[in-house]
């Protein structure tokens, strides 16, 4: 039984993230955009290191001006790791985003395309209030747990 659950579970993020595939090249930058933010968040500490360490020989009084300026590059450049960790972050977020709000309008789409092929009977012996909050609520459902997953799958 908890198979058949996880594979049915599985096909409907595959079929969720079909939606996506039109926008596999933004996916794709968004992703780069991750790792580049991540290797840089990586590389700030590293940096910061080097800066205490010039700090610790200025304070001692036995540095010169060559450890003066390494002080401030190291610095600099930390801060230049730090804020382009933050863009790139903002950035890749916003692109996913995004995307899944236009996989989510695609979804939408194919539904009002298929509700307009049902028969009249349907609608007969359905409400129109209850289809509508049917779909608005699955279809919040669907977006929530695609950014979600996206996310989930990223990280």
């Amino acid at each position: 039984m908890k198979k058949q659950s996880q594979k049915k579970e599985r096909s409907s993020l595959v079929r969720l993230l079909s939606y996506l595939s039109a926008y596999k090249g933004r996916m794709i930058f968004a992703i780069v955009l991750l790792l580049v933010a991540c290797v840089l968040y990586a590389l700030a500490p590293f940096f910061m290191g080097l800066a205490i360490n010039n700090l610790g020989s200025i304070l001692a009084n036995n540095a010169g001006d060559e450890v003066v300026q390494a002080f401030f590059i190291d610095l600099v450049i930390m801060f230049g790791c730090y804020a382009v960790y933050a863009i790139f972050s903002f950035i890749s977020n916003k692109i996913i985003i995004a995307a899944t709000q236009r996989a989510v309008y695609d979804l939408r789409k194919a539904i009002d395309h298929k509700l307009n092929k049902l028969p009249l009977n349907y609608y007969d012996t359905t409400t129109y209030g209850d289809i509508l909050a049917r779909l608005t609520n699955d279809v919040e459902t669907v977006s929530q747990s695609l950014q979600t997953s996206i996310f989930e799958i990223i990280k």
